[in-house]
């Protein structure tokens, strides 16, 4: 067996920098593996615990692309928000329904192509809160195989992907909601939570 050969102990620069760029790769995937997890925990404990109210499916859309408003996607066109101009009501956990929206966003911007498009609707008595790109994307089976990858056993195997349609599926399923799968040919890849509309004097 090759005896592994540390950063410090690299003669050669090139060789060097390539051992301290994959160390900080690892580390970035790390840290990210481990904050899905943390908000995986936090979204089943709230499905349990948290008290529904109605709210503007449109200020969950909005809260969860801050994170990602770095002053450069949205001025450039690589992340757009579509919203209606009256509110979409919908009676849930605002907290996880934002946490499910930020790992669909992530997914887009991390594994899909182009444009990342985030979309809030209502048909009828059907809300919406859609994330599209412009890529391939997967299959409506290829997304259940991956948000139900995630199990105890297999948490140092599960890509972020899996955790993130894990996260995404726990909360739809909170609220009694689908999380649909669309792929157009040539037109891209949806994939959306969509959840019985409510108005907005509804009682809890």
């Amino acid at each position: 067996m090759p005896r592994q050969i540390f950063a410090a102990e690299e003669t050669d620069p090139k060789k060097q920098s390539e051992i301290v760029r994959r160390i900080h790769a690892r580390s970035v995937g790390l840290s990210r593996l481990t904050d899905q997890m943390l908000n995986r925990a936090l979204v089943i404990h709230r499905a349990d615990t948290a008290m529904h109210e109605v709210i503007d499916l449109r200020k969950v859309a909005m809260t969860a692309t801050e994170v990602f408003d770095d002053g450069n996607l949205f001025e450039t066109g690589q992340m757009r928000l579509a919203l209606p101009q009256s509110p979409v009501w919908v009676k849930g956990d605002a907290l996880s329904l934002e946490e499910a929206a930020k790992n669909l966003i992530s997914n887009a911007t991390r594994h899909g192509k182009g444009a990342v498009k985030i979309v809030v609707s209502r048909d009828g008595d059907q809300a919406r809160l859609a994330v599209r790109d412009e890529g391939p994307g997967m299959s409506a089976d290829e997304a259940r195989q991956f948000s139900q990858r995630f199990r105890a056993k297999d948490q140092h195997r599960t890509n972020g992907t899996g955790i993130g349609l894990s996260i995404a599926r726990a909360v739809a399923d909170a609220h009694g909601a689908d999380l649909l799968v669309h792929t157009a040919p040539g037109k891209g890849f949806e994939i959306a939570i969509q959840m019985l509309a409510t108005k907005s004097g509804d009682a809890q």
